[in-house]
């Protein structure tokens, strides 16, 4: 106010006063805008752990249905069950062998992605 002041005693004062409030009133909202951006960029960067997990299960749920999908496809007999002759003539398929490259699986590995899909050691893997 110190500065204000003296402007009032100069010829036009009240003008450059009304000015000096706006560059003051201005600069404040100005600095509060930055001040606000850097708390909403933050808060928006912060990923919670939560938030960590459940785009982990997002994802493999999703990869889980996606591959369902594809021995859906593979069950010619359509019993719910894929024998390791069903598996291995879908595995040849070179959609099928490249998507499971892309999941960084070798797919020229058919005894192995087998004998590991089925859990239960029958000889047969379940889809579901």
């Amino acid at each position: 106010m110190q500065y204000a002041e003296t402007l009032r005693e100069i010829s036009m004062g009240e003008f450059y006063f009304s000015m000096f409030n706006f560059y003051i009133a201005f600069c404040v909202v100005g600095l509060f805008n930055v001040v606000t951006g850097v708390f909403v960029d933050s808060a928006v960067c912060t990923r919670t752990e939560d938030e960590i997990v459940q785009g982990y299960l997002d994802e493999m749920r999703s990869m889980t249905e996606s591959i369902k999908g594809f021995l859906k496809k593979a069950d010619k007999d359509a019993s719910g069950t894929l024998t390791y002759e069903e598996f291995q003539a879908h595995m040849a398929n070179p959609v099928v062998k490249a998507y499971f490259s892309g999941l960084d699986i070798d797919p020229d590995e058919t005894k192995i992605i087998f004998t590991l899909l089925d859990s239960d050691c029958n000889g047969d893997i379940d889809i579901e």
